[in-house]
């Protein structure tokens, strides 16, 4: 690989990565003093300890480094320089930058979107999945997407257009579709499209439930293959490096179970497939049994070297205060 154009020793770069400190991780930027003094002292201490750290990399030697998670939202004017990867080579310029406003987030309620810096030779991007937190002084300029609307006000005709989208998609036949989107912003807009959702959402589920029965004898086949190990597992009857789950809690079995026993009261079967899944269902039926029939006669087992333990320890702790009391009397 050829050597990097190497500019002088920069004095801030940042790791991309949360929790990731990794030197191959290693975003060069370099950002302004006092800028990242700012964000530094405003900081929790038990915070100040992840944001910096002094490393020893190979190819810039001893540099600190700051976490961009914790960094919060900069703009290009905080940055003097960048390193891309892909060129292999520093800039004396700030990169180009892309701005996403997200729908609010109940894991992170003062998030309001991420930030991405992009290489201005290529399409490589410096910075991945920078935070924004509400109070953040964003650039409009550089927004490429605000799902909120906080920056680019959506509009009646947004939500429409939107709606279609989703009616498109409904036909297509999705095992579902978010409609958090559209509303949040009808919401927003105070417009009731409570109606217009039941509607796509009725074309979807009906366009899947037609994709579902076309496909049954693959559905059909799959319960086939989990059928024999269905019911033969349990981490009572397992030891060593046991995951602790049943075949059915750790092989998707459920996801493809569940969706089957909603449809099968209106699915149509044929004479063929009625009788493998009443083979199915019967496989299934004694293993279950088999296993509970097992989980009983050990548990039993379990129960009676737990009482004889009990016993045992009972009587050890009365002689020790009987011979402690005979003790104590000389």
């Amino acid at each position: 690989m050829q050597e990097a154009e190497v500019m002088e020793k920069r004095d801030s770069y940042t790791i991309c990565s949360f929790f990731n400190f990794d030197k191959k991780d290693l975003v060069f930027l370099e950002l302004n003093k006092e800028k990242v003094g700012e964000i530094y002292q405003s900081l929790k201490i038990s915070d100040k300890e992840a944001f910096v750290r002094k490393i020893n990399h190979p190819f810039k030697g001893e540099v600190n480094v700051y976490e961009a998670f914790y960094l919060g939202y900069f703009s290009s004017n905080d940055i003097k320089g960048y390193f891309c990867g892909k060129c292999n080579k520093e800039y004396n310029e700030k990169p180009l930058q892309e701005i996403l406003i997200e729908l609010p987030d109940e894991l992170f309620p003062k998030h309001m979107g991420k930030f991405y810096l992009k290489c201005n030779h290529c399409d490589n991007y410096v910075l991945h999945s920078g935070i924004i937190r509400e109070g953040d002084k964003v650039d409009p300029k550089f927004i490429v997407e605000d799902r909120r609307g906080l920056f680019i006000p959506k509009t009646e005709k947004d939500v429409n257009d939107k709606l279609d989208k989703l009616l498109e998609e409904a036909k297509k036949g999705l095992k579902f579709i978010r409609h958090d989107e559209v509303m949040y912003w009808a919401n927003n807009l105070k417009l009731d499209i409570s109606k217009k959702l039941n509607e796509i959402e009725q074309i979807r589920e009906e366009s899947y439930f037609s994709d579902y029965q076309r496909d049954l004898p693959k559905i059909i086949k799959q319960l086939e293959e989990h059928s024999e190990f269905v019911g033969r597992s349990h981490p009572i009857l397992s030891s060593g490096d046991d995951p602790g789950m049943t075949y059915e809690e750790g092989s998707g079995f459920y996801e493809i179970w569940d969706e089957f026993v909603k449809y099968l009261p209106k699915l149509g079967l044929t004479s063929e497939l009625k009788q493998k899944t009443l083979e199915i269902l019967s496989t299934i039926k004694s293993n279950v049994k088999h296993r509970n029939k097992v989980l009983k006669t050990v548990i039993e087992e379990k129960a009676k070297e737990l009482n004889k333990a009990v016993t045992e320890t009972k009587k050890e702790v009365k002689e020790y205060e009987s011979l402690e009391k005979l003790v104590r009397s000389k």
